[in-house]
Order: structure tokens, then sequence, then C-alpha cells
């Protein structure tokens, strides 16, 4: 049975939507073939991986082979393709690579998706983390221009400072999911930030606890 997330891929495949973050789907009738956006330039013929094990562990190594603690990084490992031959296969694929982002993109779809913002997210913190409590506005504001920005994480951001105070380090096509985080031809389906990550969190406890930080 097709599930409520496979149907609503389905249909914006059918839509024209060609691409998920760094991934690029090609349809063909009712088989799928994902590889890496900028390896469909290359016109070579790409390494196909016949294992779903290893393909499960394509997302964690960048081209170096250094560990990518943040899944949607604009450093997803080049030179494999996938093919594919349903859509539960196609999901699965998609979720392995980028972790709850479909699930996430339908309930923003269905507008059931609520953001969390930044100050709300620090004041859950507790134990070593409670000092991201005391980050000022000028701080965070700063960190989160640069943490956050596209060249370092794909997400399109839909939190806020705080629910009255918008980030401002950041240009306008961050926050809207319209627009391309990559520069990829193609359209795109977005990944979606809805709250700060734990990455987020654990920079912001070391930009506090630096010596002369203004607490």
């Amino acid at each position: 049975m097709t599930s409520k997330i496979e149907a609503a891929l389905e249909m914006s495949l059918n839509e024209g939507i060609t691409r998920i973050g760094e991934v690029l789907i090609v349809k063909d009738g009712e088989n799928f073939t994902l590889m890496h956006h900028a390896d469909a330039r290359a016109n070579q013929p790409l390494p196909t991986l016949a294992n779903p094990l290893l393909f499960q562990t394509l997302p964690t190594c960048d081209q170096s082979g250094k560990y990518r603690p943040l899944k949607s990084a604009p450093n997803l490992k080049r030179g494999w393709s996938l093919h594919l031959q349903t859509i539960s296969e196609l999901r699965e694929a998609l979720d392995a690579i980028y972790p709850a982002m479909l699930g996430i993109w339908l309930a923003h779809r269905e507008g059931r998706l609520k953001p969390v913002h930044f100050r709300d997210t620090a004041a859950r913190q507790s134990g070593m983390y409670d000092i991201v409590k005391k980050i000022s506005n000028t701080q965070a504001g700063d960190l989160i221009g640069d943490f956050c920005k596209s060249g370092n994480c794909l997400k399109t951001i839909l939190w806020k400072l705080d629910s009255a105070t918008p980030l401002t380090k950041l240009p306008a096509g961050k926050f809207d999911p319209a627009a391309e985080q990559l520069d990829a031809p193609g359209k795109s389906m977005p990944l979606l930030c809805h709250e700060a990550c734990n990455l987020l969190v654990a920079a912001a406890r070391t930009v506090v606890r630096k010596p002369g930080s203004r607490e």
C-alpha cells in the first residue's frame, strides 16, 4: 500500500520536481535513478550501488572520507547511481540521505508543521547545555548567520530568533521554501528546518563559554 508520503512524493515528481538537496531524481516510467546532481553533467558512466547497505552508508562521509555530522551540508559524496523500481524504494533511499525530510516537507505542505523558535529551543536545554540560555541576541544572530548559511547547510529556515525577532544575518531566500539553496538546475523539493539542530545548539554553547563572551 502506498503511504501518504509516497503519494505526495509521486505527485510532486509528476509536477516537475527533479531534485532534493544534492540528489537528482530521474524518473523513467515506473522506475527511478538517483545520482549526485553534479554527476549528471559529467556524461560519464557511474558505478551502480547494487547493495542497499552500501547506499545507506553513502551519506555518512564526504568525498575525502571525512564524517558528515550534518546530512544537509552541501558535501554529499559524488560518483554513484542507484536504480529503484518502486516509489517505496525511492522514499527509503531519500530518507537514508536526508533523514526525516520527506515527512517534515509533507507536514509543512499540509499546514501541520509548527516551527520552534531559537529561544524556545534554548530554553529547553539543561545540564552542560543550560548555558545556551545566556546567549545574547547579537551572539545568536551572528552565529546563525554563519553556521546556517547555504554554503554550510541546504535547509530552508522556518524559525526566528523568537516569535517577534527575525534573523537578519541571512538573505531572504534562506527563509523561503520556494527559493533555491543550491546553484543547480531543475525544480527542487526544499529541505526544511523547523527547529535549530543539535549542532547549532552545541555551537551556541561554545560561543557563550568563550573567554570574554558577554553573557
